[in-house]
């Protein structure tokens, strides 16, 4: 789990996905706006049509959190983001994820 000044509030998860800006790579999209204040905040959004097991869906919510915690210092201020995975993403190692979530960052500069 994130720290809490990381964590990106249930409430705004939904304002993301209605009116933030999008970047998709492998599998993975971001949902993403950025604000005045410099603080960082994600959430991870794993749907059920990936996986109906928990388990399954629990795992890539992990490894992408672990990828994110290991980037944060590079990833720019003032970020909301909600990083959807989708049925292509499978289960990649943290090293593969990592590549890909920069990959995803990198692309909103």
């Amino acid at each position: 789990m994130f720290p809490k000044e990381n964590r990106l509030p249930s409430y705004e998860i939904s304002l993301l996905f209605r009116s933030g800006k999008s970047v998709s790579v492998d599998g993975l999209q971001l949902r993403y706006a950025i604000r005045m204040e410099k603080t960082k905040r994600f959430a991870v959004v794993v749907p059920l049509s990936v996986s109906k097991k928990a388990v399954v869906r629990n795992r890539m919510k992990r490894l992408v959190r672990e990828s994110i915690r290991q980037i944060l210092s590079i990833l720019p201020g003032g970020i909301d983001a909600v990083i959807l995975i989708k049925r292509s993403a499978g289960l990649d190692t943290i090293k593969l994820m990592s590549e890909k979530i920069t990959l995803l960052f990198r692309n909103i500069q």
